[in-house]
Formats: structure tokens, C-alpha cells, sequence
């Protein structure tokens, strides 16, 4: 039928953003939540980061002593 061009065949459906919509809505709500969560917690990571970064190094100024700290390897850093 569609090769034959015979209705309703004859012409391409006019497909616009409302018909998009109506048919993956839940697929689109799903995404940008997914989405807006997965920023959400890379920022936040980013933030403790920071933070944790800030207060070792102001343990290791604070400490009036040279602190020596060895990593796994037995190696001082």
C-alpha cells in the first residue's frame, strides 16, 4: 500500500513538537530528572571535594610541627 501511494498512504504525516510530546512525555520527565539528579551529585562531590581538600590543608598548616605522613607504599610524602 505505501509503495502504491494509495491512501492514507499518499502523503507524509505532518508530525509536530505536541505529537513528540504526547508519545515519549514519560521518556522526556524521566531523562531531565535523571539528568538534573546526576548534575545535582556531581556538584555536590565537587563541593565535599573542595572542602575536604581545604581542611587538610589546614591540618597540615596548623600543625606547629613538620608532619610526616607515608602512603601505601611506605614512601613519605
Amino acid at each position: 500500500m505505501r509503495s502504491l501511494r494509495l491512501p492514507p498512504y499518499n502523503h507524509l504525516p505532518r508530525i509536530n513538537w505536541r505529537d513528540i510530546w504526547h508519545d515519549h512525555r514519560n521518556w522526556v520527565i524521566f531523562s531531565l530528572v535523571t539528568f538534573t539528579l546526576g548534575a545535582l551529585v556531581v556538584i555536590w562531590l565537587l563541593s565535599m571535594s573542595l572542602r575536604l581538600s581545604r581542611m587538610r590543608e589546614g591540618l597540615i598548616h596548623s600543625v606547629p610541627d613538620l608532619v610526616w605522613i607515608k602512603d601505601t607504599e611506605g614512601s613519605y610524602i
